[in-house]
């Protein structure tokens, strides 16, 4: 539940710092930067190991050894490599600078696109070896290696749901397509009439997590539940809860909820990425 409480996280990760201007449709981008194409051509992507894993321990209490407390997944490493190449020397060396300055954008969007599935990466270069010889006056091999500190991948796209809510309880399922538990869901009430509407709870029953939300409502507000800043809105400005935003398990996810009003119609639309070791 605290692996997406940093800076990173909170402060906007999947809006990933495109270079201005640039725009590619290769199969493998870093900000928007193709590096997969006549020019620039990436002939290995590692992205399947998953991020390092951390063990918290203390010591065994008047004895040898140590006690497992908790475990976390901290840095995902990607490498790439292949070669790169242009018409003429001039060309080429105009081509190395090109490259070398836009792989080095810090947290860029790393997108890699196999079998119509795109998945991104916020990702910084920490290696580039482009080893040159004399001769090689417009074609040569390059590798590079890029951390993941997020640490992990998700869909270029968020799923989306939308479900119309008169009775008193209301229930969902959605599907988290992804090999990663804690997905962050984001759920939006967009209250269309009511009558004593005064509080409003969602639960992922499937993680056995639910957060209320005790204030009065109008006709025309909105309620955000923000799982990916952690948020809870009310028209735009923050408000008390009790409990925690659910998140979403790997797999399906039984969402439930109840509406405390005499009458109502609420329209639900529940938004989550698909999250990838």
């Amino acid at each position: 539940m605290t692996l997406y409480n940093n800076t990173l996280f909170n402060g906007g990760m999947f809006n990933g710092e495109p270079v201005v201007g640039l725009s590619s449709s290769d199969d493998i981008v870093f900000s928007n930067y193709g590096l997969q194409n006549s020019n620039i051509v990436t002939s290995f992507f590692k992205d399947d190991n998953p991020p390092d894993k951390i063990y918290d321990t203390q010591n065994f209490p008047r004895g040898s050894g140590r006690i497992f407390v908790d475990s976390h997944q901290e840095v995902k490493t990607i490498q790439a490599g292949g070669s790169i190449k242009a018409n003429d020397s001039a060309s080429f060396v105009e081509l190395i600078k090109e490259f070398k300055k836009y792989l080095r954008v810090d947290n860029g969007m790393l997108k890699k696109t196999e079998g119509g599935v795109t998945r991104q990466y916020i990702a910084n270069l920490i290696k580039l070896d482009i080893p040159r010889e004399a001769w090689n006056i417009n074609y040569a091999k390059w590798s590079a290696e890029f951390q993941v500190f997020s640490p992990f991948g998700f869909s270029e796209n968020r799923e989306a749901t939308t479900q119309a809510i008169t009775s008193a309880s209301f229930s969902n399922e959605l599907y988290h397509d992804g090999n990663v538990d804690d997905g962050r869901l984001i759920a939006s009430f967009v209250v269309d009439s009511e009558t004593d509407m005064t509080a409003l709870s969602l639960t992922n029953s499937t993680r056995s997590e639910t957060i209320t939300v005790t204030t009065a409502f109008n006709s025309g507000d909105i309620l955000t539940i923000n799982g990916e800043d952690q948020t809870v809105k009310k028209n735009g400005t923050s408000i008390d809860f009790t409990g925690v935003i659910p998140s979403l398990d790997a797999g399906a996810n039984t969402i439930t909820g109840t509406v405390t009003s005499t009458a109502h119609s609420i329209i639900a639309t529940y938004q989550f990425y698909n999250y990838f070791s």
